[in-house]
C-alpha cells in the first residue's frame, strides 16, 4: 500500500481512539452524576467542606476532595490525565470521610454507602479493563500501520500476533467480569474491592487474639507463607497471595466479629468500639471524636487520609509477630 493510504488510515485510527476514550470518560461522568442523585451524597459530599462551619477540619484533612469539584474537573476534560487519577480522587473523598467521622456516625454511614455504590458501578462499567485494552489496541495498531509504511513483513506478523493475544485477553477479562455477578463466597475469586473492604474490616474490628486465629487460618491453607529459620518471628502476608477459599473463610470470621462488636456498641455509636492501629496498639474509636470536637455533631463528608494518587494498588499485607502473638497486631495495609 502507498504511504498516503497508510497515513490516512493512521489519521482515522487516531480519531477512533479519541472517540473511544471520550466514550469511556462519559461513562465515568455518568457514574459521578449517578452518585450525586442521592440526596445524602449530594448534601455531604457534593461540595467542599466549609472550614468556618467545622473549625480544625483542614488541620486534620490535608488533601480534601468532594464529588462536586471532581465532576467539574472531569467535565473540563483537561484535569485528569487518565481514569486512575479520577478513581483515586473519588476514593480519597470517602477515605477522608472515614478518617474524620468515627464508625457508626451517620455521615460515616452515608460515606460508606456512597463508596460502595461507586465501587459497584465502577466494576460494572469495567472501566479500567476497557481503558487499558483501548490503549494497548491503539498502540499495536499504530505500530502495524508504521510497519506497513516501511514494508516490514516480519514486524507486521509480530504485531498481528500481539493483536490476537490482546483480543483473547479482552475476551477472558469479559468472562471474569461476568464472574463478578456471581454471589460472593467460595467458588469465585475475591475482587480487588472485596479485598480492600476485608482489609478495612480487619483494621477496624480484629484484636490481637483474633488476629492470631486469623493467621492460623492462613497458615492452614494452601497459600501459607514460608517462615525463615532464625528470623525475627515476623510473618508478612500479601493479601493477593492468599487463596480464594481461605479469603472467604477469613471474610466469614471477620464478619462474625464485626457483628458481635456492633451488638455490643452503645446506642450512642462508635465511642466504645475498639480499633487496631498500624503500630499494633489498641484504642477507643472516640479518639476520632476528640479530634473533630463537639462542633462536629453533624459530621463532615470530605477529608484526607493521605491516599496515594496513582493507579497502582499498594500491596495489602498482614504482619504478625509469632513470638508474641497476644501483644499486638498490625492490620492489612493498602
Amino acid at each position: 500500500m502507498g504511504g498516503n493510504s497508510v497515513e490516512a488510515r493512521m489519521m482515522t485510527e487516531r480519531r477512533h481512539h479519541d472517540e473511544t476514550k471520550m466514550k469511556l470518560w462519559q461513562n465515568c461522568t455518568r457514574i459521578i452524576a449517578d452518585l450525586l442523585k442521592n440526596n445524602n451524597t449530594k448534601l455531604y459530599f457534593g461540595e467542599p467542606v466549609r472550614g468556618d462551619y467545622y473549625p480544625g477540619y483542614y488541620e486534620i484533612i490535608k488533601e480534601p476532595r468532594d464529588l462536586g469539584t471532581i465532576k467539574k474537573n472531569l467535565d473540563s476534560r483537561t484535569h485528569y490525565k487518565n481514569i486512575y487519577e479520577l478513581r483515586d480522587d473519588v476514593r480519597l473523598c470517602f477515605e477522608n470521610c472515614r478518617m474524620f467521622n468515627p464508625q457508626g456516625h451517620q455521615v460515616r454511614n452515608f460515606g460508606d454507602s456512597a463508596s460502595n455504590t461507586f465501587e459497584k458501578k465502577w466494576a460494572q462499567k469495567n472501566v479500567e479493563a476497557e481503558w487499558e485494552g483501548e490503549l494497548q489496541r491503539h498502540k499495536l495498531l499504530m505500530d502495524r500501520l508504521q510497519a506497513e509504511a516501511k514494508s516490514l513483513p516480519e514486524k507486521i506478523k509480530e504485531v498481528d500476533e500481539e493483536l490476537q493475544a490482546l483480543t483473547s485477553k479482552v475476551q477472558a477479562m469479559a468472562g471474569q467480569q461476568g464472574a463478578k455477578d456471581l454471589p460472593p463466597g467460595p467458588g469465585r475469586e475475591m475482587t480487588m474491592e472485596e479485598k480492600r473492604k476485608l482489609s478495612h474490616l480487619i483494621t477496624q474490628h480484629v484484636n490481637a487474639e483474633q488476629m492470631g486465629r486469623l493467621m492460623e487460618m492462613i497458615m492452614e491453607g494452601p497459600s501459607a507463607p514460608k517462615t525463615e529459620e532464625g528470623g525475627d518471628g515476623e510473618v508478612e502476608v500479601d493479601i493477593d497471595a492468599i487463596d480464594k477459599d481461605t479469603l472467604w473463610k477469613i471474610q466469614a470470621y471477620v464478619d462474625t466479629i464485626a457483628a458481635e462488636n456492633a451488638a455490643k456498641m452503645p446506642a450512642g455509636g462508635a465511642a466504645a468500639q475498639r480499633t487496631v492501629t498500624a503500630t499494633g496498639e489498641t484504642g477507643a474509636a472516640d479518639s476520632n471524636q476528640e479530634r473533630t470536637g463537639e462542633a462536629n455533631a453533624e459530621g463532615v463528608g470530605s477529608g484526607s487520609e493521605g491516599m496515594a494518587s496513582n493507579h497502582q494498588k499498594k500491596d495489602e499485607k498482614i504482619e504478625i509477630d509469632n513470638a508474641t502473638p497476644a501483644s499486638g497486631t498490625a492490620p492489612m495495609q493498602e
